[in-house]
């Protein structure tokens, strides 16, 4: 993560970088936007002493647009507190928005975006009065906050009938994780799908969080629905070495069949009778008893 962030009116910019080397070229996409926007000049860069601007290319850029480079003491975090303080801040919120809605840690990217978009939209004590959006822009107004949703919520976002057939639906589940800066769009993430959606009709649902079908829901979709798409299961495997012999594979025969158990015999009727009177009595007795 990396943060710029104007003096004046605390305004901040974040870059999501992959690796350290792209921090000259986010710098220099940062300064033509924001020189571009106020129609003044950057004049002063202050940074810790990371490798991201201590190379030779990064000082020769700065030397070549007139830029006063200030680097502050090592392991003196205090020296360039502005910033310090805006990470640990943007940080201790990206957890607890993260830990709210329940998501994973790999959504941590939304997560710093809205941050930021939510701090340069918070009255702070260094400018009076004001928002640092409401500083930066001039606008004379503070933003408008109406159009601000839970992070991490359930969303439904409306799926074009250009991009849909007869029977499909008309809106997609998904997961809220973002707001557009240049027009009044939001960003929603499918994570079935794995796609991110940008679009201006959707329906937030904030007092729910996103679930994802189980394999349960399938097999019960599966078992009453597409029953005549189910595969039939196929045979176990043979284990190598135990081939089945012409004669196990062929049907069996009657002669092959076990023998039925013997049945039991029938008791005649006399002795039927006697059981029935008598109970055990009827027995003769056994063999060596007088």
């Amino acid at each position: 993560m990396l943060l710029f962030i104007d003096d004046a009116t605390r305004h901040t910019d974040e870059y999501i970088l992959k690796s350290k080397s792209e921090a000259l070229e986010k710098f220099k996409e940062w300064k033509a936007l924001r020189e571009k926007k106020s129609g003044k000049q950057v004049k002063r860069f202050r940074t810790n002493g990371g490798g991201e601007y201590t190379s030779k290319k990064s000082a020769e850029y700065l030397k070549s647009e007139g830029i006063l480079k200030e680097t502050t003491t090592p392991y003196t975090p205090q020296s360039n507190e502005v910033v310090e303080r805006a990470n640990r801040t943007i940080m201790e919120r990206v957890r607890c928005m993260l830990d709210d809605a329940g998501l994973w840690k790999k959504y941590w990217a939304f997560a710093v975006s809205v941050a930021v978009y939510l701090m340069n939209r918070t009255p702070t004590r260094y400018v009076v009065c004001k928002t640092p959006y409401d500083a930066w822009h001039g606008t004379g107004r503070n933003p408008s906050l109406q159009h601000l949703h839970v992070f991490g919520c359930l969303a439904f976002v409306h799926v074009p009938k250009e991009k849909r057939k007869k029977l499909d639906y008309r809106a997609t589940p998904s997961i809220f994780v973002g707001y557009s800066i240049s027009t009044t769009q939001y960003f929603v993430y499918d994570p079935l799908a794995k796609t991110l959606h940008r679009s201006r009709d959707i329906v937030f649902r904030e007092g729910k969080r996103y679930t994802a079908p189980n394999a349960a829901d399938k097999a019960i979709l599966n078992e009453h629905f597409y029953r005549d798409v189910i595969e039939e299961p196929k045979p176990k495997p043979t284990p190598i070495g135990k081939q089945p012999t012409e004669r196990q594979t062929e049907e069996p025969l009657d002669d092959d069949l076990p023998p039925d158990p013997p049945k039991p015999k029938k008791k005649s009727r006399e002795l039927a009778g006697l059981e029935t009177l008598f109970g055990d009595a009827w027995k003769p007795p056994a063999k060596g008893s007088r």
